[in-house]
């Protein structure tokens, strides 16, 4: 009887159960989906705080390749200890949440701190690094200073996961986790990315970005500590955590070689694929952001996929499939990467203009190469974050010795591998060491898995010869080409045997065939002083502007350059430049322009900067407010500082910000133009540290040199007129011209979000933008310039000037009757304006060549009764009267 009661209680007690764990499963779904949302927030705030904190100190340490590495570095370092330090402390804590709440808390208050913190700390370190320090000092300084200054927030970020982990398991009964943590809040890192770029810092700016996100982390830390920073009640504990784990017979050392090596691998891959990709993308904030959340996401729905499917493997043969796909996936991205920029192309012939379709077009570019493998990656990391797991602790060491690895990926793949072995045979290495990891962790077990490297050795042997992306000239050559560990630099030839310098295949540095214009962009400036002795040049190129200041016999020079690889191939630039390397009077330095100017204890007479575009990531913070106000602190009494602007990259809204942010350091600024092109206009903004006037003849009393008066005559400044002739807007026209738009400054850096959105819209031709500022100014003679009557004359000169820039810009647009009006009526408004008159003189000599003596005598006629002074027109006439 006894025994039949007990038959029949058993039904009757598992029932209870299963009801009671039903009534238990609804609230725990509701609990498991909070803390997901909490880890999302929270990673949706790190990656933005990463992002910002990244672009505050490059203001400070610059954006040479040993300053972005260290403060990368110093990110994950700070991650990484933080992880260490608090594994075991909160694994064994019975209140999880309370110590999950005080690292998101301390996130939050030190990213406030932060705010004020960083500038100072960019200040001290552009003190201690110096204007020109060694490789290894520059290193220490640039990974010392953000490290020390952010570890607090960084330990703490490091933290989170293992808490939220130990939090998670004990209220859900669940020890397999990791994989839905980590998913969870590499989401949310995705979407911190694509918030932080594209919404918070171009509306806020990066103080108040980082206002709003510090408020999502005390918002994170004040939900978990009411809800859950109470001690945990033994019924909360988690009942399977001290579940044997499958992979207990796997040595630590091995454990931890997996997990060092696959963080190492997986940055390796992303810091080199993204170099190869900058050969053919934008290279915008916007293509940063674009790629790096399509690495995350990859890596995000890898884990996801792992928590729901990876339990049903055991985990070496799991580790062995995954380890070995990672590898053929690796392989399988050089081969996207050697067909980038046909892909590219069509995806973006597909994918439309404008700055949604160019940034969809980058994206999946991206998602082509990394997606596949930053899936598997996400998977991998999942599986051995999960392995490492303990009652004790594990997932904070794991994601320590997986992070501390991501560090040291960028120093040594793209520091030493990829000058060495270039990108090709680096991206190779990458996928061996998968390979190579399999030894390590002794994965093989069974012969059919063997089989399985048939597919990574097959794509091994079909490998494409090289990721050299660069694109010729249409009729040139490559004359040379170097994979920089910051960007690839190539000499190339066009028909005309013209030289051009190239860097990542999608921006021009400079030409022979732009000489004329690069020669005048050192000679105004410098003729603008009354007597320079000393001269910088941010920005150095092909070096034909640097090599004119040599042209001034007693000016002393120096020129700063960022890429390396640049330097390296001066010389295929002497015929225009001559021996500049090796010039007494000329010091060449690679550095940043900012970081330079910040830390350079010289002060200058001039300063001229060379044209940036400004739609490159980076290149708009050499136009905010501080950096312009720095280059002022550089000058000497009577200084003069020059920013040249590429008026055909930008639209005219993104160069009112550029010179209302330039009057406010220097209000007496005036607008130069470069040369009289309509194809490639630019205009230099002049603004000067004193006062002086410009006596009458200026050019016979400022240039002394005989040999300086032939090399300015040879671009066109033959006298006063030819000089200030150059005048496009007073400083009272410059203010109207930028009233009522924003500054550009380190906090809000308008230009570096503005600049790319014209670039992707397709840009309008360069001469209507011209014609339209010509427009906007009256031609006024600069008051400084002397006599009245001189003023006078140079006032035509600006009228007739003007008068040409339009015809210019009506033979650009292939309007040559209208075209040619312009130019005989500027002969005929100045007769100082010859430029004109020369222009429509040599198309009636051309004529006159192609045996059209009708068009060309109507040319000459018109010019004869424009400027009946000049003999040339009525000379010409009579020539071709005299031939058969």
């Amino acid at each position: 009887m006894s025994s039949a009661k007990r038959v029949s209680a058993k039904p009757a007690s598992s029932a209870k159960a299963s009801q009671e764990q039903q009534q238990r499963s609804a609230p725990r779904a509701l609990l498991s989906f909070v803390l997901y949302a909490l880890l999302f927030l929270s990673g949706l705030a790190a990656l933005g705080y990463e992002i910002v904190w990244t672009r505050m100190f490059a203001l400070g340490l610059g954006h040479e390749i040993a300053s972005m590495l260290a403060v990368v570095a110093a990110f994950f370092g700070g991650l990484a200890a933080g992880a260490w330090a608090f594994d075991r402390r909160v694994s064994r804590s019975d209140s999880p949440g309370l110590w999950y709440g005080v690292f998101e808390a301390t996130i939050g208050v030190w990213a406030l701190v932060s705010i004020a913190l960083v500038p100072w700390a960019n200040q001290l370190a552009a003190s201690l690094t110096g204007p020109a320090p060694s490789p290894l000092h520059h290193w220490c300084v640039a990974f010392f200073v953000p490290f020390v200054f952010l570890l607090p927030a960084t330990m703490a970020m490091g933290a989170t996961l293992p808490a939220m982990d130990r939090l998670f398991c004990r209220l859900r009964g669940d020890g397999r986790s990791i994989g839905g943590l980590y998913a969870a809040n590499t989401f949310g890192a995705v979407v911190g990315v694509a918030a932080a770029t594209f919404i918070l810092v171009p509306q806020l700016g990066y103080q108040m970005t980082m206002m709003a996100l510090a408020v999502v982390n005390l918002l994170c830390a004040a939900a978990v500590v009411l809800r859950f920073g109470h001690r945990l009640s033994i019924d909360e504990e988690d009942d399977n955590e001290t579940e044997e784990n499958e992979a207990d017979d796997l040595p630590t050392w091995r454990l931890t070689a997996a997990l060092f090596g696959t963080g190492l691998l997986g940055i390796g891959y992303e810091v080199l694929g993204i170099r190869v990709l900058s050969q053919v993308l934008e290279n915008t904030v916007y293509t940063f952001a674009a790629v790096l959340a399509v690495f995350l996401l990859g890596t995000a729905t890898g884990a996801a996929i792992y928590q729901a499917f990876g339990k049903r493997c055991s985990f070496q043969r799991l580790l062995t499939i995954l380890l070995i796909a990672l590898s053929a996936a690796c392989l399988g991205g050089v081969f996207v990467l050697s067909a980038a920029r046909s892909l590219h192309e069509g995806l973006s012939e597909w994918c439309g203009a404008g700055t949604s379709g160019t940034i969809a077009a980058e994206a999946i570019l991206a998602l082509l190469v990394f997606g596949l493998p930053t899936l598997i990656m996400g998977a991998i990391f999942s599986h051995l974050a999960q392995t490492a797991r303990r009652p004790g602790g594990g997932v904070g060491r794991a994601i320590a010795i997986n992070t501390l690895g991501g560090a040291i990926a960028p120093p040594l793949f793209v520091v030493w591998l990829l000058p060495m072995w270039e990108a090709k045979w680096a991206l190779v290495a990458v996928a061996l060491g998968y390979l190579a990891l399999l030894g390590i962790t002794m994965a093989f077990r069974r012969g059919w898995e063997w089989a399985l490297l048939a597919v990574p050795a097959v794509l091994l042997v079909a490998l494409p010869a090289d990721l050299n992306l660069l694109q010729p000239l249409e009729g040139g050559e490559i004359l040379t080409y170097r994979e920089g560990v910051m960007a690839a630099v190539a000499v190339v030839t066009d028909t005309n045997d013209h030289r051009h310098l190239k860097v990542n295949d999608r921006f021009l540095m400079g030409t022979t065939a732009t000489e004329f214009g690069e020669r005048r962009q050192a000679h105004l400036p410098l003729l603008l002083h009354p007597d320079p002795k000393s001269a910088l040049f941010l920005g150095l190129g092909t070096g034909i502007t640097a090599a004119a200041a040599t042209d001034h016999p007693e000016l002393k020079s120096s020129a700063v350059e960022l890429v390396p690889e640049v330097m390296d191939v001066l010389p295929l630039f002497e015929s225009a430049t001559g021996k500049i390397t090796e010039h007494d009077r000329l010091t060449l330095h690679v550095a940043d322009a900012r970081r330079f100017v910040a830390a350079t204890p010289d002060r200058y007479d001039v300063i001229v900067a060379d044209l940036f575009h400004p739609a490159r990531d980076g290149a708009g913070a050499l136009y905010t407010k501080e950096h312009f106000s720095a280059v002022r602190s550089r000058l000497n009494e009577n200084g003069i500082f020059c920013q040249w602007v590429p008026l055909y990259q930008m639209d005219l809204e993104t160069l009112r910000v550029i010179v209302g942010t330039f009057l406010k350091v220097f209000p007496d600024a005036r607008a130069y133009l470069l040369q009289f092109s309509a194809e490639t206009p630019a205009i230099g903004l002049i603004g000067t540290a004193g006062k002086f006037q410009y006596g009458r003849p200026w050019i016979r009393r400022r240039v002394k040199s005989d040999a300086l008066l032939t090399a300015i005559r040879r671009i066109g400044f033959a006298d006063d007129f030819a000089l200030f002739g150059s005048l496009l807007a007073l400083p009272e026209q410059l203010q109207e011209f930028a009233a009522g738009r924003p500054l550009n400054t380190d906090d809000r850096p308008i230009v570096n979000f503005e600049a790319p959105q014209y670039t992707y819209s397709g840009p309008r031709p360069a001469h209507e933008a011209l014609i339209e500022l010509v427009d906007t100014f009256e031609a006024k003679a600069d008051p400084l310039t002397g006599s009245p009557s001189f003023q006078r004359r140079l006032r035509d000169y600006l009228v007739a000037r003007n008068l040409y820039l339009r015809a210019e810009a009506r033979r650009v647009a292939g309007i040559d009757d209208e075209a040619m009006n312009g130019y005989v009526l500027s002969a005929k408004v100045s007769s100082d304006f010859r430029v004109g008159y020369t222009v429509a003189l040599a198309i009636a000599a051309e004529h006159a060549r192609n045996g059209d003596k009708t068009a060309a005598e109507r040319i000459l006629g018109r010019l004869i009764e424009a400027n009946p002074l000049r003999t040339d027109a009525r000379d010409l006439r009579n020539l071709i009267r005299k031939k058969p």
